[in-house]
């Protein structure tokens, strides 16, 4: 069917739901219309601004009818940004929007009925609760500017104080960013290829307190960077690690293969309840550390230890997971092929005194594969893998080691979908979904999900599949 919608036309439009990538959308004779700051129920004037093929997208003129949900955004970047998506939306409604969008994310996977999807865990902290805090640099009006990229282009939009960055970090950007004006640094301009900054980095131990601060420039020399360092630690006594890493390439990847240390040591420490753990500039550490507590908390209540199981965790980073259960069960096998992660995760252990936890530095089949080979038959496997999810082979393997449940942890509903899929073909059945809000305000929806084999008792739930598409 042709699309009949022409640009800057106006139309009624009744928002129906939201997309699978957390756009609210509506239909015009049949062709659905992505509309950015809307909320389901809805009833808007919009003009339409782009028409495809199949659908269209268009901007809001007028709210007719608003959601009770709806609220002022308190950030006043929100419009321009684009790493917020929801602040328009209350929490609760974003808590109950997350939800659906795990319902419509996995209906199509066998076994999943009334009451296995669980209402989503939200975050104690709405705001300030990233712990990792990366602005690009660059100049407007002759002025030293930070902030993130307009979406959709390269444009960066200034930005003095980001409502989901910790206040320090804020603090620490843009103390950077008047600072290397008086000392001829210049922030890097991406389309002339020149200029020294590109990105000012700042990652925070929440609950120790440490800060690391990392400078991305363009080379190497850079002449009053150590009275930058001075300086920035004089205002501020809690950064304790100062590095400035190399990337010479012209790329949109943030960090390049080379660091060097300015001031302190190479890495700071971070608390997950009682556990230390050592974070270096590339570590990959859950960014809101409020949540990865919760995460752990609720691995651990799914799995219920008792003390006597082994346990497999696959794509292990630096071993937050696998650590925070090592107490609590027989013996953990952690799974890495970064070999960067597996040196910090094996300090994490020896810094936390846990002996019963043994790293492999491989790739998720291959450590599987030497595990088989051992004939060490675990209990539960916990994955946590990429946004890619996992190769079928790797589910291949976790089948052939037939533990009694798995449980994935997952950041990316598409392939977290598609996985399950495959883990039901292995013989899996799934007992519960639990959502968690990593990022609130964003469309961002963590899960963990337990599974067990198929001849593992099953938990009493209506056979109804779940069909929600829209909120009613």
């Amino acid at each position: 069917m042709k699309n009949p919608l022409k640009l800057h036309q106006k139309h009624h439009l009744k928002i129906e739901g939201f997309s699978e990538r957390g756009e609210a959308i509506g239909f015009i004779n049949q062709i659905p219309v992505y509309v950015p700051y809307a909320i389901p129920k809805e009833e808007l004037k919009v003009d339409i601004i782009e028409v495809r093929k199949n659908f269209a997208r268009a901007e809001i003129l007028e709210v007719l009818v608003p959601s009770s949900s709806r609220m002022e955004p308190p950030c006043p970047y929100f419009y321009s940004c684009g790493g917020c998506q929801w602040q328009h939306m209350e929490e609760q409604a974003q808590l109950v929007a997350k939800r659906k969008s795990v319902e419509e994310a996995l209906r199509n996977v066998p076994g999943v009925r009334e009451g296995i999807i669980k209402e989503t865990l939200p975050s104690s902290q709405i705001y300030h609760y990233r712990n990792k805090a990366q602005q690009p640099v660059g100049l407007e009006k002759g002025q030293v500017i930070t902030g993130f990229f307009r979406p959709g282009t390269h444009e960066l939009v200034s930005i003095e104080n980001c409502l989901v960055q910790t206040e320090i970090a804020n603090q620490v950007i843009q103390t950077t960013a008047k600072l290397i004006s008086s000392l001829d640094i210049f922030p890097y301009d991406e389309v002339q290829d020149e200029g020294v900054l590109r990105h000012i980095l700042v990652r925070e131990g929440v609950h120790t307190g440490e800060v690391m601060l990392i400078w991305v420039t363009r080379e190497a020399d850079v002449p009053q960077i150590e009275n930058l360092a001075k300086d920035i630690c004089s205002q501020f006594p809690q950064i304790v690690s100062v590095i400035q890493n190399i990337n010479s390439q012209k790329t949109n990847i943030i960090l390049g293969p080379t660091s060097r240390l300015i001031i302190g040591k190479p890495f700071i420490y971070e608390k997950i309840h009682d556990l230390k753990f050592k974070i270096s500039p590339k570590s990959f550490f859950q960014a809101n550390t409020f949540q990865a507590e919760k995460i752990c908390d609720v691995v651990e209540k799914m799995i219920n230890p008792k003390g006597t199981e082994n346990i497999v965790d696959l794509y292990c980073g630096v071993g937050l997971i696998g650590l925070s259960l090592a107490k609590k069960v027989k013996q953990v096998y952690g799974i890495e092929n970064v070999s960067r992660a597996v040196e910090d995760a094996q300090e994490n252990a020896s810094i936390n005194e846990m002996t019963n936890i043994r790293f492999l530095s491989k790739d998720a089949r291959g450590g599987l594969l030497q595990l088989q080979s051992e004939k060490i038959k675990p209990k539960v496997v916990v994955l946590d893998p990429p946004r890619q999810g996992c190769e079928p082979w790797v589910i291949d393997s976790i089948a052939d080691l037939a533990p009694d449940h798995v449980i994935y942890v997952s950041c990316h509903l598409k392939t977290l979908a598609r996985d399950l899929i495959k883990f039901t073909e292995k013989g899996f059945s799934i007992l519960e979904v639990q959502p968690l809000d990593l990022f609130p305000q964003t469309t961002h929806v963590e899960c963990i999900v337990k599974m067990s084999f198929i001849d593992a008792p099953l938990p009493s739930a209506s056979p109804e599949v779940l069909r929600v598409h829209t909120f009613q």
